[in-house]
């Protein structure tokens, strides 16, 4: 039962931020192209984004599961975006420049022809999340709070 109330509260409690991260968002790009948003919009593409990341992280999760690892890897997201050119190149450029902040160097990007070269800058050992880090304990006195 508890579990039950932790993780519709602890869903719910991630659905708000993602509301609120969307409108921000949707805010910025109003004053950049002097145009409205309804609130509708706004909330329309809130749960859009939100269905779409729910379905991408259970794709991650069953890659990492395929791979028999207990962390989800860079290469497990940009496997989910391997249909968007444009999503895939992004994230090969985010996995780029975080191999080349825990180096300490620059990446040479005229080395970098092709978005298969640019995913091979990024080490396979590199966990976007660590289950092991996962603290239920944690998360639980968070919702607590809330309620």
């Amino acid at each position: 039962m508890f579990a039950d109330c932790f993780s519709l509260c602890f869903r719910q409690l991630v659905k708000t931020s993602f509301h609120a991260e969307t409108a921000a968002i949707c805010a910025d790009i109003e004053k950049q192209v002097d145009q409205q948003f309804s609130p509708a919009f706004v909330k329309a593409m809130s749960e859009a984004g939100y269905h779409y990341a729910e379905s991408v992280v259970k794709d991650v999760e069953a890659f990492r599961k395929h791979a028999k690892r207990a962390t989800a890897m860079v290469d497990d997201v940009k496997l989910c975006a391997r249909r968007s050119r444009s999503l895939h190149r992004c994230l090969s450029d985010f996995a780029e420049q975080l191999a080349a902040t825990r180096s300490g160097g620059a990446v040479d990007k005229s080395a970098k022809t092709t978005l298969d070269a640019a995913a091979a800058a990024t080490s396979v050992s590199e966990p976007v999340v660590d289950l092991s880090e996962y603290d239920e304990a944690l998360y639980a006195k968070e919702i607590d709070d809330i309620i």
